[in-house]
């Protein structure tokens, strides 16, 4: 199992940056109208909040609101002259602005996420945009395991951060209007409050913070070493089964799922723990501050609105302070994970002009190859060394030679995605690596129909699998089945009960090797292209089966290409031409009869 490194590069500035610049400008001017909204909804808070202190002081003394001038004429002007009427005016009021500031949060919440749902969404199609239009000698550097924890674990970790950070702003924009609430009714007693409350959470932050990043490091780096096992584990699981591995893999990933618990255990600890001790911390203070408000008040029944007004004051500040703190720890937990996504959205990258539209090259001469040079790195040796090859259009050619000669090189070349290192692929006299001219390179490649050795089938139909990519609506069923007679499937399908609409089961889990192998001889049939490549694909088919598979296969019209790499000599007997390789040349090329 490869192991996984996470560069340092998870700053939260970093990725919130990142993100920034990596969403379109719709979800950019979305994001500024949220952020309005929650001011707005701050306001609103900070308009219930204050209400409240008018209302207090009509229940503990209803006469002493009228030494307020603009409100005693205000209430004149309202016919408001009882102390009933009064107390009822106040209540509607501060009902009303608390609605308001209700009703506003509720939105800021749906907007917030379903903004935050659409922008994930974007950024998920976009890393995987960026995957799926790799090279294929891309994909053969790539760790699968890091490519789909991206999808299933690293994606997510973006999400949590952009739900974080959200509600820090929501937070941020409540706490700050209660603050300016209180400095506005004693600002000494704001000051100490704000700075006590503050420093805590600050202290608690600076502690934290390097435990913090330690924990999203094990985390991420644990999540794609459990994807790796998961991948090892249930693509071997034969070999599992045959020789009793199944404690050594138990064990592995009990070692590797534990610091994946333990560390968003700890996380969550961090997050939460605060919040007791400062509740209580507040109300010893609201104790203390009605207390001493008391003692130096003449007045005892003026405190209660004050006392009342600071106690709903600390209700919201400590929460929203306390949702800062603990938001800020989730994205310091997610940070690592969520650093990986922006590495590859920051990568330089520009989605390949294709031409859908485009039809397959009409092959009409040759396949040429001239001094092709070939190595999948300048630390490894050349697998095709000045390698001169030519076949004509409609030949029928066996390519044989040892493991490491260059075979599945020579025919990743030939399909147009490996591009040589030295030398030239010209087909019909045409270089098909042509930087200027690439939709010949894709035209050439959709008139190539390929049957690998390892063959893939999708969770779907056999007709799905047979017409591989196209919709079940577009899908030709007249030549499904004329592809299948081809490839020696028909009868088999004929035999089930749905027929061609049994499912295969994953990777084809429901068939036999020889089922899999012939219905990717199928699929390659149903495209109809001019050039047929077949690597190995008969390996898994008892000789009979296979005789008259590739005596079928020969009787198609000269107006296919065949190149076929067989590991049998039986398999292409009947063939035009044998081609021999050894290390990276040509050894041997001639008629089927005459090689030793």
């Amino acid at each position: 199992m490869r192991k996984v490194e996470l560069q340092n590069n998870e700053s939260l500035s970093y990725i919130i940056e990142g993100i920034w610049n990596n969403i379109g400008p719709r979800r950019r001017y979305q994001s500024l109208i949220l952020l309005f909204l929650m001011i707005l909804g701050g306001i609103a808070e900070l308009l219930s909040v204050s209400a409240l202190l008018p209302f207090l002081t009509v229940i503990a003394e209803p006469g002493k609101i009228y030494s307020f001038s603009f409100l005693a004429k205000l209430l004149n002007q309202l016919n408001i002259n009882s102390d009933e009427k009064l107390l009822t005016f106040v209540l509607i009021i501060f009902c009303l602005f608390v609605v308001f500031s209700a009703t506003l949060r509720g939105l800021n919440i749906f907007i917030g996420t379903r903004l935050i749902a659409k922008i994930s969404h974007e950024l998920s199609c976009d890393v995987f945009k960026r995957s799926i239009y790799k090279s294929y000698e891309q994909h053969l550097k790539s760790n699968s395991s890091q490519l789909i924890t991206s999808f299933t674990n690293y994606i997510l970790c973006c999400v949590e951060i952009l739900y974080a950070f959200l509600q820090i702003l929501t937070a941020f924009t409540i706490g700050t209007s209660i603050i300016f609430l209180l400095f506005f009714i004693d600002w000494k007693i704001a000051i100490s409050l704000f700075l006590l409350f503050g420093l805590i959470y600050l202290r608690l932050s600076l502690f934290v913070k390097s435990k913090l990043t330690k924990l999203s490091k094990v985390i991420a780096v644990q999540s794609q070493r459990q994807v790796s096992v998961l991948q090892e584990s249930f693509s071997g699981i034969r070999d599992i089964i045959l020789n009793l591995r199944q404690p050594y893999y138990l064990n592995l990933y009990k070692q590797i799922d534990w610091p994946i618990r333990d560390g968003a255990a700890k996380s969550q600890i961090y997050a939460v723990f605060p919040k007791y001790c400062i509740e209580s911390l507040s109300l010893i203070l609201i104790a203390f501050l009605a207390f001493f408000i008391s003692i130096s008040e003449t007045n005892k029944i003026g405190v209660i609105p004050l006392v009342g007004t600071f106690a709903l004051s600390a209700q919201k500040i400590i929460p929203s302070m306390q949702q800062i703190y603990a938001s800020w720890v989730g994205m310091k937990q997610w940070s690592s994970g969520a650093g990986q996504i922006i590495k590859i959205l920051d990568e330089k990258f520009d989605t390949p002009k294709i031409n859908y539209k485009l039809k397959k090259y009409n092959f009409k001469n040759s396949i040429e190859f001239k001094n092709v040079d070939f190595a999948y790195s300048e630390r490894t040796p050349h697998i095709l060394k000045n390698f001169n090859l030519q076949i004509k259009k409609g030949q029928h050619i066996g390519i044989i030679g040892s493991t490491g000669s260059g075979k599945t090189t020579f025919i990743d070349i030939l399909m147009g995605i490996l591009p040589p290192n030295k030398g030239y692929v010209l087909i019909d006299g045409k270089r098909i690596y042509n930087s200027s001219e690439k939709d010949f390179l894709n035209s050439w490649r959709l008139n190539i129909s390929h049957v690998p050795q390892n063959i893939y089938l999708i969770d779907g139909s056999i007709a799905d699998n047979i017409a591989f990519g196209i919709k079940q609506k577009d899908i030709d069923f007249r030549k499904v089945k004329k592809a299948a007679n081809s490839a020696k499937i028909s009868d088999f399908i004929d035999s089930t009960e749905e027929g061609y609409s049994t499912y295969v089961g994953e990777r084809g889990i429901q068939l036999s090797g020889g089922q899999c192998q012939r219905i990717a001889i199928a699929r390659a049939l149903y495209k109809g292209s001019d050039v047929l490549i077949l690597d190995e694909a008969t390996s898994a088919l008892d000789n009979k089966t296979e005789k008259e598979l590739m005596l079928e296969i020969n009787k198609l019209s000269r107006r296919y290409t065949i190149i076929s790499v067989a590991h049998r000599y039986s398999t292409i007997k009947n063939f035009d031409r044998v081609i021999k390789l050894e290390n990276g040349k040509v050894i041997f090329d001639g008629l089927p009869n005459q090689i030793e």
